[in-house]
């Protein structure tokens, strides 16, 4: 009688999902920061699973798991997720944890509560990601208070990488919103909310309530 052959379960996790959209009380970085969470593991993790002959069997609430084939398939499609995050999202992490899978039912059951496990044990013993503290920058960003690399000239402020790459997938995910929810030719979705209520700049939070209401 022979054997199973084994497969192997990885689960991936978004870290620190909050702080990163809400890392700024402007909504078109709120928006990006939203449509960049989902991006991640919804689209970005399944073309590099197919594109190593994996499969996603499910995406959802900031968590994935895929299957591969072996070990070193599994991590090479986390090492390629984790670059393409780092490449398009700067300021937004994942962590993950892989385990061995006979195929059966029941041994996916065990699985993935040891999947589970490691996978809180990798969160807890991960190193804080590396910053440099503005060293040779005299500019700071000003949602994250990282080193800026971009002057705003429509708003004049600085902007570091996360806040830039939000405020540009701002633009895409306003255009997906109005697809979801269209509105008639004369109206349209706005991006301006966070101008209300206050005088140049001043603080608000509108922005962030929105993109809550609307997450």
């Amino acid at each position: 009688m022979g054997t199973a052959s084994m497969s192997y379960l990885s689960l991936y996790d978004l870290t620190g999902i909050q702080p990163y959209i809400f890392g700024s009380n402007t909504l078109q970085e709120n928006l990006g920061g939203s449509y960049l969470v989902k991006q991640a593991l919804d689209k970005w993790l399944e073309i590099v699973a197919d594109k190593m002959r994996a499969e996603l069997k499910w995406s959802g609430g900031g968590n994935a798991m895929v299957t591969t084939a072996d070990l070193d398939q599994a991590k090479k499609i986390a090492t390629e997720l984790s670059r393409c995050l780092h490449q398009t999202a700067p300021g937004l992490y994942v962590a993950c944890a892989h385990q061995p899978w006979d195929g059966s039912d029941a041994d996916f059951k065990e699985q993935r509560k040891a999947l589970y496990r490691q996978l809180h044990a990798n969160k807890a013993g991960r190193w804080p990601p590396a910053a440099f503290d503005g060293v040779g920058f005299t500019a700071a960003c000003v949602s994250t208070g990282e080193p800026a690399i971009k002057w705003d000239k429509r708003d004049e402020k600085w902007l570091g990488s996360a806040a830039k790459s939000r405020l540009n997938y701002g633009k895409k995910a306003a255009e997906d919103l109005q697809k979801i929810y269209p509105l008639p030719d004369d109206l349209v979705w706005t991006n301006q909310f966070d101008q209300l209520g206050r005088s140049h700049g001043d603080q608000s939070m509108v922005g962030s309530f929105i993109s809550m209401a609307t997450a």
